[in-house]
């Protein structure tokens, strides 16, 4: 008896799941914070739709390949393709061969690339004639293994776990100190500018003219400077709370529940609640929120995304000229070209009906990527503006960020020709994918330049960090009393890679 039903329980026909357990894996990574995912609506679109697009691929395939289980997984190859193939150029332009390669090759060439490539894998495996079940049992069950993870991941995250180490009582509402003239505050972030030394080491790039420069017009350059964190948010929280950060979480330091918490201390920022209560008016060009004032512009790599941004779907309806109800934050890092010369030509000019002293905080998306300027300022406009590895688009941006932050700085001395004023150019972090084993270091280093009208530069010291930045402006023309703390740099980007 058991040797007759034994055969009914040898599976030589598995189950299939992990076709569609690629798109569940692939939409729930939209729910990297669960209060921002696509709408349910769209989710059941886009399953549909890809089912759809999967059971025709395997159909045609079966057709020439004639074996169910070899039409089932060079279909879900196809479904990567067209999920995944931003991120597929992305991986291979990390091989140095193939970078300049890619990024030589018009719009739609790679597409054209991709599909031989699929086509000679289809080639291969149609002469492979391994055993194909276990391979599919194993898939089905690994798949199965990444979507509880990452569901466990979802609904465990703590949205409020990093906290200042040191979080100034500063109330939100004082009298304006009236026995001095505040000078007006220009803070000005040029996001990922490294410094004068690695740009030398490891660009072969001579930034002294444009430093020097600065220290002609009276800046003081902290040579020796360094960033707190290497990641942007975690970087401006912490200058913007004169204070380190605790609880900061091992894995996945770039994931959206960490930069929604950043964020949240940035809006609760500790230096803008001391300048307001001192009296001064803030002006926010930043994409983050600060106190009593909303962000200037979008940040466009955190923002919302739909389910077929980055996809093949994305490129193939725009070139079909879709009207698409959502934008492709893509799309709209593009609005950087005209957001980051805005932001500084607006600095330019000053408001002298304002008897307020002004805090105005700038961020300008230079020379991080998108590498959209070259160094005379002119568009690179194929998709090769976002591989960020590309050393000598980030020099040349820089070298443009510098011929626009020239005419800034000097209309803004010339705007405070008998007034008092201070002016910080800093970078937030280095430039962060060097191949080499010192990239961690080069990572850290800043620009870091000062600018105090009176010319007293006592505190400023060659390794002053961000952290401290705003102790010593506000020690110096505000009596804050604040103690400079230690500069130590983290490394908040290695380790989540």
């Amino acid at each position: 008896m058991i040797n007759r039903t034994t055969p009914h329980f040898n599976i030589t026909r598995p189950l299939i799941y992990y076709p569609w357990l690629i798109l569940v894996f692939f939409i729930l990574k939209k729910f990297d914070l669960f209060t921002i995912h696509p709408k349910w609506s769209t989710i059941i679109l886009f399953l549909t739709v890809n089912s759809l697009v999967l059971l025709l691929v395997y159909k045609i395939l079966l057709f020439f390949l004639r074996e169910r289980l070899k039409a089932w997984m060079l279909a879900s190859v196809m479904l990567i393709f067209i999920l995944y193939y931003p991120k597929l150029i992305e991986l291979l332009s990390e091989v140095r061969s193939l970078k300049t390669f890619l990024t030589s090759l018009p719009g739609l060439t790679k597409p054209a690339i991709f599909l031989l490539l699929y086509f000679l894998i289809v080639i291969l495996f149609n002469k492979y004639k391994g055993p194909l079940v276990e391979l599919s049992k194993y898939l089905n069950i690994l798949l199965i293994v990444l979507i509880l993870y990452i569901l466990f991941a979802i609904y465990s995250q703590n949205p409020d776990k990093i906290t200042l180490a040191e979080k100034l009582e500063i109330s939100e509402k004082g009298d304006p100190k009236i026995n001095s003239k505040l000078p007006d505050i220009y803070y000005i972030i040029l996001d990922a500018y490294t410094s004068n030394q690695s740009l030398k080491d490891y660009w072969n790039y001579d930034n002294d003219p444009f430093t020097n420069f600065l220290i002609d017009k009276g800046f003081h350059v902290a040579t020796g400077s360094k960033t707190n964190y290497n990641i942007t948010e975690y970087s401006l929280s912490s200058s913007l709370n004169m204070s380190y950060l605790d609880n900061i979480p091992r894995r996945r330091t770039e994931n959206p529940v960490s930069i929604l918490n950043l964020k949240n201390l940035t809006k609760n920022s500790q230096v803008i609640k001391f300048a307001a209560k001192n009296g001064y008016h803030i002006t926010n060009l930043s994409f983050f929120d600060l106190p009593g004032s909303p962000s200037y512009y979008d940040d466009f790599y955190t923002v919302k995304r739909s389910l077929i941004d980055g996809t093949t779907y994305r490129g193939f309806l725009k070139r079909m000229s879709f009207n698409f109800t959502d934008v492709d934050s893509r799309d709209k890092i593009f609005e950087l070209e005209k957001i980051n010369p805005g932001i500084l030509n607006s600095l330019k000019v000053r408001d002298k009906k304002d008897e307020r002293p002004n805090f105005i905080y700038a961020h300008v998306m230079m020379p991080h990527d998108p590498y959209l300027f070259d160094e005379f300022g002119r568009i690179h406009e194929n998709d090769s503006v976002f591989i960020n590895s590309l050393k000598d688009r980030y020099l040349g941006q820089l070298k443009y960020a510098n011929k626009l932050l020239t005419g800034t700085v000097d209309s803004i001395l010339k705007n405070y020709s008998s007034g008092p004023v201070v002016i910080i150019i800093q970078g937030d972090h280095g430039y962060r994918y060097l191949p080499q084993k010192n990239k961690i270091d080069e990572s850290m280093t800043i620009l870091n330049a000062y600018y105090f009208s009176d010319g007293d530069y006592t505190n400023i010291y060659n390794s002053i960090s961000p952290v401290n930045t705003f102790r010593v402006v506000f020690n110096k023309y505000m009596d804050a009393g604040l103690p400079l703390i230690k500069d130590v740099s983290h490394d908040v980007f290695y380790i989540s890679q």
